[in-house]
């Protein structure tokens, strides 16, 4: 299972550093029919990506809407969104008394969005 963060699933839609590590590892996923996962918030900050590079002309509008477009399409195909709440961390081995649930706590979820970049589990 891989999970994304918008930081690092924003490099599918926009040639940057890192975008063909990405590539190759979303191949691998899909050949070994493992699920890709993010926050139910990507959506919004990947959109809000791209509408904020149109204003700034570093996209034009079409460009814009095309790549929301073919984010929009792996979004209903194969990325599955999910919360990050206390839900999740607890299905991962993170309970409430551990001292990783709080250092989780102070330094990713406190942060703003998009400080978990590539979490893997097994």
């Amino acid at each position: 299972m891989l999970y994304l963060d918008s930081s690092a699933l924003i490099k599918r839609y926009q040639n940057e550093q890192g975008t063909k590590a990405l590539n190759a590892r979303l191949r691998g996923e899909a050949k070994g029919l493992r699920s890709v996962f993010t926050s139910v918030l990507t959506y919004a900050e990947i959109h809000a990506a791209f509408a904020r590079r149109a204003r700034e002309k570093l996209l034009s509008a079409e460009e814009a809407a095309a790549v929301q477009d073919e984010f929009d399409a792996d979004s209903v195909l194969g990325i599955v969104p999910i919360e990050l709440g206390t839900g999740v961390l607890c299905l991962c081995g993170i309970w409430y008394e551990d001292s990783l649930y709080a250092v989780l706590i102070q330094f990713i979820l406190l942060r703003p969005f998009g400080s978990v970049t590539w979490l893997d589990w097994v």
